[in-house]
């Protein structure tokens, strides 16, 4: 063979291999997308059930529009035109994310609107049978003003 031939092998083998690379990397982020926005689904899924079931127990309407609101990757917030309970919240929740086969970590927390500060908050394991208490503060689920009844869910493993 001659050093020509060898080295448009090894050129082509090469550029092949940036190409099966770059392919990969492509179909990569395109999962890593699609699996966000399942995840993103299923949890809107689980926080209007919830929203709904609080709506029920509290005998109020829910608001029309900005409902949930996704505020980052791991982030939610759920607006709701009632006081709420944060012992209903929690047993709605778990139960919500575990029909949805949401089996992650996550914290929540309520803000009483009377006095503007946190007034519960917890972590919930996905097990749903351990429980850590109050982990969550003002620094790790933050405040939203333009929301007036709402609780926050936080994945802090996303």
């Amino acid at each position: 063979m001659s050093n020509s031939l060898i080295k448009r092998l090894i050129i082509l083998g090469g550029l092949s291999i940036l190409g099966i690379i770059s392919i990969q990397s492509y179909w990569l982020l395109k999962t890593w997308d699609i699996k966000d926005q399942q995840f993103d689904e299923s949890v809107s899924i689980a926080l209007r059930k919830v929203a709904e079931r609080m709506s029920k127990f509290n005998k109020s309407v829910l608001p029309k529009t900005n409902l949930i609101k996704r505020r980052s990757s791991n982030y939610y917030a759920v607006n709701i035109n009632s006081v709420i309970d944060a012992g209903i919240l929690e047993k709605y929740l778990l139960q919500e994310m575990a029909k949805q086969s949401i089996n992650i970590d996550f914290e929540y927390a309520v803000y009483d609107c009377s006095t503007d500060e946190l007034v519960y908050g917890n972590y919930c394991t996905n097990e749903a049978v351990e429980k850590i208490e109050n982990i969550a503060t003002n620094k790790s689920l933050p405040k939203f003003n333009d929301l007036v009844y709402y609780f926050v869910v936080r994945f802090p493993k996303r």
